[in-house]
């Protein structure tokens, strides 16, 4: 059941983030405001979901809405709220090393994709 509901409530959050980009055109844009904005507020829902929902929401729709939804809504949720609980257990130089390997190891990962892509796949 529990597969069930991370499904469903990802399915959502994938038509959620598609939803946004289109109605924003992202595509067009210069900067990624849409990708911004869908990040910064998945990450305070997750804060929230994982904040105030343990106690007060069932465990099973905690995972559904963290995992599910905000999962497929934007991945960023999740590495906003690691490193926020490194820097509220005191743990800055972790925090710090896990922000710097994330950027950099993320764009250098779309950069090698980029160019595998545009040297294996036709245009």
């Amino acid at each position: 059941m529990q597969l069930a509901l991370v499904a469903l409530f990802g399915a959502a959050g994938a038509c959620a983030r598609y939803g946004l980009g289109v109605a924003t055109n992202a595509q067009a844009a210069a900067f990624p405001w849409t990708t911004l904005a869908i990040n910064v507020a998945g990450s305070f829902a997750l804060g929230l979901v994982l904040g105030g929902g343990p106690g007060r929401l069932s465990p099973q729709l905690v995972t559904a809405a963290g995992t599910g939804f905000l999962g497929a809504f934007t991945t960023f949720s999740t590495f906003s709220h690691e490193t926020q609980t490194m820097l509220r257990d005191h743990r800055a130089s972790a925090a710090a090393a896990y922000v710097a390997l994330s950027v950099v190891g993320g764009i250098a990962a779309a950069a090698a994709g980029w160019a595998l892509g545009r040297r294996t796949l036709p245009a």
